[in-house]
């Protein structure tokens, strides 16, 4: 049966990365954070050069927001089972 970690877990539904970094596993809490950020501040850059509808700005925001949470939830389920470095 495979050992499961409940505190980093719990750490990190209440901030992404946090679980991990308490595991010591600092490269994936830098990926996550990296993974959440980059499409927001990839669409604020490329925003001004853009011609957008309301619309449209609101449904690349609802895909980013998509893709953060499923970022974060992944880092909440690998704070679970991945062990402790």
């Amino acid at each position: 049966m495979q050992q499961t970690y409940g505190v980093p877990a719990i750490l990190s539904l209440f901030f992404p990365g946090l679980g991990q970094l308490a595991k010591g596993q600092w490269q994936t809490t830098v990926l996550i954070w990296g993974a959440m950020l980059t499409p927001w501040i990839l669409f604020e850059i490329a925003k001004p050069q853009l011609i957008l509808s309301p619309r449209t700005e609101l449904l690349i925001w609802g895909l980013v927001l998509l893709f953060a949470s499923g970022v974060w939830l992944w880092g909440v389920v690998d704070a679970y089972r991945r062990p402790v470095q």
